[in-house]
């Protein structure tokens, strides 16, 4: 087999995993917000490939506003997650760049564990308001 079909084949797999982290979930409406704050929030890690890390985090800045305009709506930064397995791995997470434009913005809604986990409303089931 040649070295680079090895090479490629040993990108860690599986590529998305469930993870927590710690900050605080914040329903916008439409998108989430993550905050700091002490509170478990869940999601799930994306392994990139190193040759794609550069244009994907360019992709992701784009949509998450963050370094293209005047004004950020979303700032990135490293955190540590911790993976269902227990163990730890770093991950790029964007957080709101302003956190007074979440106010009077409710928490998003808790999983059966305690951690926040955000869905579209119209994927939350009934009464979850008064969760």
């Amino acid at each position: 087999m040649p070295k680079e079909r090895v090479a490629k084949s040993a990108i860690v797999v599986p590529a998305v995993v469930e993870a927590t982290i710690t900050g605080r979930l914040v329903d916008l409406g439409p998108y989430p917000a993550l905050l700091e704050g002490k509170a478990a929030v869940r999601g799930e890690l994306w392994r990139i490939a190193p040759a794609d890390l550069s244009e994907t985090l360019r992709v992701l800045d784009e949509v998450e506003c963050f370094g293209v305009d005047d004004v950020d709506l979303y700032v990135r930064r490293i955190v540590i997650c911790e993976l269902d397995d227990g163990s730890f791995e770093p991950a790029f997470v964007y957080f709101l760049a302003d956190p007074s434009t979440a106010q009077g913005h409710p928490a998003a809604p808790v999983d059966t564990a305690g951690r926040a986990l955000w869905l579209p409303r119209a994927d939350l089931p009934p009464g979850w308001e008064d969760a």
